[in-house]
């Protein structure tokens, strides 16, 4: 029965000793008891700390299940972690066996046999300092670029790119990493610079970005015509910084032509780390947006699978982001997106397009002031209305979805929140 805060300060060390035993006792308890049960809050962060706990008990051989839900269970009867819950008001009677529940705020007193942890910063990176201070398991680059995939998915780090609280302290850490190679750029938000050329990374990013050089031989003939052929040649990182000048602003003036609001110069430019290290992951920023696309398209499994195995199945994920940033910039260019106006509890608006990643294509759309800042981008079938719960967290806050769900009689549901509309 314990609960402690990890965060910056002079307590840091026994906070992180305390947080690091708790740790090994959840897996060693795991490995036990024949399974471990990871339960997420659906937010963005929790998600992606949670899939790197699944990896991590995969590898120390403990059966993992793992599951996204807006309520934590009733009782707790396997060695659990809970992520991202804030009310966890259990008895006595309701645990038998370890619980150990990380957020950002309980609002709760643990009693018999948990433990809760509050952590100033994000998840992702919280757990990763845990794992590695407890050294039970040798902790790979990979596992680095999981958990500042979890950094950016969180309020830790603003929109300009700088890191802050917890993980700003694990960003100084893991700078001095040999085999992670991390190397800080400042220019378009593009995926992998240290190891793409400019039309390569164009056209895997999804963001408003792709909307100016989604086809590669297009943006290599516009690149010959404006003289920046060393942006053909080399990744951006080996690019001069009046090359990257130059590139930025012919990309904000290609921007001008589509967007319907004055430019915000952060949502297009920024601080981005990635590594040279020759990993199979290695650009953090890509790790979250395909985590968010593949459970807003497949489902949570298909992110399950890429983790377990990601240095298999991870490789194949360029051919998967360049249809989506194709399909992405037909869905804009041509307005395939409409206001559903039989709803009046917020604004909503539903893509023509089948099997595309909901919220970031939304972040778009907002940035390009094409639909209102608390919009919503969902799907539609029917008279039932699928709102991603991570695009609800991430507008209106924590436990929007179960004000949601209890305001609308709605259904949670594999990541989304099912309502019935009016045709």
């Amino acid at each position: 029965m314990l609960k402690i805060k990890l965060e910056p300060g002079e307590n840091y060390e026994k906070q992180l000793t305390t947080f690091s035993s708790n740790l090994s006792k959840l897996f060693q308890d795991g490995k036990d008891s024949g399974i471990l049960k990871i339960l997420v809050y659906p937010s963005l962060d929790g998600i992606i700390a949670g899939l790197l706990m699944f990896n991590i008990a995969i590898n120390l051989n403990v059966k993992p299940s793992f599951k996204i839900t807006n309520l934590p269970p009733h009782k707790i009867s396997d060695p659990t972690i809970l992520i991202g819950f804030s009310n966890l008001n259990y008895n006595v009677s309701d645990i038998n066996s370890f619980l150990l529940a990380i957020s950002n705020k309980i609002d709760s007193i643990p009693i018999s046999n948990s433990t809760y942890i509050e952590v100033d910063g994000s998840i992702g990176s919280s757990i990763y300092f845990g794992l590695k201070y407890s050294n039970i398991i040798p902790m790979k680059p990979e596992y680095a670029i999981i958990s500042l995939a979890s950094s950016y998915s969180s309020k830790y780090v603003d929109s300009s790119g700088k890191f802050h609280s917890l993980d700003y302290i694990l960003l100084n850490i893991l700078n001095k990493d040999n085999n992670l190679k991390l190397e800080m750029l400042t220019g378009l938000k593009l995926f992998r610079p240290l190891t793409m050329d400019f039309c390569h990374s164009s056209s895997i990013t999804l963001n408003p970005l792709y909307l100016t050089f989604t086809d590669e031989d297009i943006c290599r003939k516009q690149l010959k015509e404006a003289n920046l052929d060393k942006a053909l040649q080399n990744p951006i990182i080996k690019l001069d910084e009046n090359t990257i000048k130059e590139l930025t602003v012919m990309v904000l003036n290609q921007l001008k032509k589509y967007s319907r609001k004055e430019i915000e110069i952060t949502d297009y430019v920024g601080g981005i780390e990635s590594s040279s290290a020759n990993l199979v992951l290695e650009d953090p920023r890509e790790v979250m947006t395909v985590i968010n696309s593949l459970i807003e398209t497949i489902g949570v499994e298909s992110a399950l699978a890429m983790i377990a195995d990601y240095e298999n199945e991870y490789p194949q994920v360029i051919k998967y982001l360049k249809s989506n940033v194709e399909k992405a910039s037909e869905i804009i260019l041509s307005n395939k997106f409409v206001r559903v106006k039989s709803v009046n509890f917020a604004k909503v608006y539903v893509l023509e397009e089948d099997n595309l990643p909901l919220s970031p294509v939304a972040n778009s759309l907002r940035s390009l002031g094409y639909i209102e800042k608390d919009a919503l981008v969902c799907k539609s079938n029917d008279s039932i209305l699928s709102i991603p719960a991570i695009q609800l967290e991430q507008i209106f806050g924590y436990n929007s979805i179960n004000n949601f769900l209890q305001s609308l009689k709605g259904e949670f549901k594999d990541g989304f929140i099912n309502i019935k509309i009016s045709s």
